[in-house]
């Protein structure tokens, strides 16, 4: 075979060696392979079999029948380590597994539809004080934390419109999607949080009027592995993690143990609302990592939190209470206040805070009708329904 069989004892040896770290490195690539594409599976036995039937091979064809026995021996050293190399990919990506990850991407939105009838939505007691016909339908877009809200809002006004025209007319794009439809003219109304820096500038770069109405109050919130022993965190604190001069548990009273400090995807309303609280102060780069992107290519991207002991994630309260339920985590107190309703709409919960219908300039016609009855009593009824705070009484 390939000219082997006269060569010497020790090249022939070495030739397999080359060969079998060859092949167990592609087969470990495989195993790799699975466990990133989410398909974690006992694949350490397939790495072994398939390294030990290739030694076995290799052995029988190119070695004397007396040389054979020594061969073996490496052949399966060299099968035993992959084998354990693989049953450690495979135990790395099973920890992996087992610990919660939160993700913008997780809830069903089409449990949500815009439906008058669909049961996941809040209600009125009673017929909406304003209704529009659907030639009026403005077309909206949103977070995805608020698409239950601004559905709930159309199923009321809009209570006969097909659903074909709803779901042409009411999306849900995530913040920063939904801003840049805003200012491309897509879409008529944003339910949003406030907007980044970046998307300020994108406005005024454009000679756009971004304009925020107010329409209810929600708290942004911090959370933590359940078992971790630490409640609370001063504003400074979370400041400090956050630029990566606190990097240990036991630093702001917990256990000792590093602070894995999650972030969000630039442009989304949470990552917005956490530049906004660091001010001027610089965020530590965001962890990330390598997927499959939709050409084939691998990109880079930020990590979804995952529900490791050291772990730190924020979001919004509804989001993750309500939406999501993840169940494993502790929301925490900042500056000793709780995010409770109440001290969302008295503010002494530090990172309380309004989200909005934005549109270009202020809201005409139809758009201002249905804005205006969104900050009518009849309008923060759902909001409150929904699990928001609403507005301060005039």
């Amino acid at each position: 075979m390939w000219g082997l069989s006269h060569r010497p004892f020790w090249v022939r040896l070495l030739v397999e060696l080359i060969c079998l770290v060859g092949l167990t490195v592609l087969l470990v690539i495989c195993l790799l392979g699975f466990a990133f594409a989410g398909g974690s599976a006992v694949l350490g036995a397939w790495v072994y079999v398939g390294v030990a039937a290739a030694a076995t091979a290799f052995t029988l064809a190119v070695f004397s029948q007396r040389a054979r026995r020594w061969a073996l021996w490496v052949s399966a050293l060299c099968a035993l380590a992959a084998t354990v190399l693989g049953a450690w990919v495979e135990w790395q990506a099973r920890q992996e597994a087992a610990y919660l990850r939160i993700s913008a991407a997780e809830p069903s939105l089409l449990a949500y539809s815009p439906q008058p009838n669909n049961p996941k939505l809040a209600k009125l007691d009673g017929p909406a004080a304003l209704r529009l016909e659907a030639v009026q339908l403005p077309r909206m877009d949103g977070a995805t934390a608020l698409y239950p809200l601004y559905a709930a809002f159309t199923a009321a006004v809009w209570p006969t419109v097909a659903p074909e025209v709803l779901a042409e007319r009411v999306q849900v794009n995530k913040t920063s999607v939904a801003y840049e439809r805003l200012l491309a003219r897509e879409t008529d109304i944003a339910f949003v949080a406030g907007p980044s820096k970046a998307q300020r500038a994108s406005a005024k770069d454009a000679g756009l009027d971004l304009h925020l109405t107010p329409i209810g109050r929600e708290a942004f919130v911090f959370y933590v592995a359940a078992d971790n022993p630490v409640r609370q965190l001063s504003s400074a604190q979370i400041r400090d993690i956050y630029t990566g001069k606190i990097t240990d548990w036991a630093q702001v009273g917990g256990r000792a143990g590093r602070i894995i400090a999650f972030q969000r995807p630039e442009g989304s309303g949470s990552q917005s609302m956490l530049q906004k609280i660091m001010g001027e102060t610089p965020l530590m780069p965001a962890l990330t990592h390598h997927v499959v992107g939709g050409m084939g290519g691998v990109v880079q991207q930020t990590r979804d939190y995952t529900n490791y002991p050291g772990a730190i994630g924020y979001s919004f309260r509804v989001f993750v209470t309500q939406m999501l339920q993840p169940g494993g985590i502790h929301l925490l107190s900042v500056d000793g206040v709780a995010p409770t309703p109440a001290s969302i709409g008295d503010g002494s919960y530090p990172y309380s805070t309004e989200f909005y219908a934005a549109t270009l300039g202020p809201p005409q016609g139809d758009t201002k009708r249905f804005v205006d009855w969104i900050r009518s009593e009849q309008g923060q009824t759902l909001v409150e329904r929904t699990g928001y705070v609403s507005l301060p009484a005039k």
